[in-house]
């Protein structure tokens, strides 16, 4: 990882930073996820299982040495590593279903 985040705001950044879109290409996170997933109705433990399968269209972090070094960086030291997967999810559900607002 080039520079860890120091922020809230920052480590949302990073999540977002790590979805491929040129692999999405016109198809958009939302329909990836429920493609890969074979769910219709997306919920947030469907997205963190989906994103401890590393899919492709979305490699965040998933070593806990790093996840631990990110949490730190920005202050969430107390957080778990199942507290990083859910917020994760929580994030890149919100970015999936509502994608003009990060653009």
């Amino acid at each position: 990882m080039e520079k860890l985040p120091k922020t809230h705001v920052e480590f949302c950044n990073m999540l977002y930073c790590c979805i491929d879109f040129e692999y999405l290409g016109k198809c958009s996170l939302l329909d990836c996820i429920i493609s890969e997933t074979g769910k219709n109705q997306i919920l947030e433990k469907d997205v963190e299982k989906w994103l401890r399968g590393l899919p492709s269209a979305c490699t965040i972090p998933f070593r806990d040495f790093e996840i631990y070094e990110i949490l730190k960086s920005c202050g969430n030291s107390q957080w778990s590593i199942d507290d990083y997967w859910k917020f994760a999810a929580s994030r890149v559900l919100q970015f999936a279903k509502k994608p003009k607002l990060y653009i």
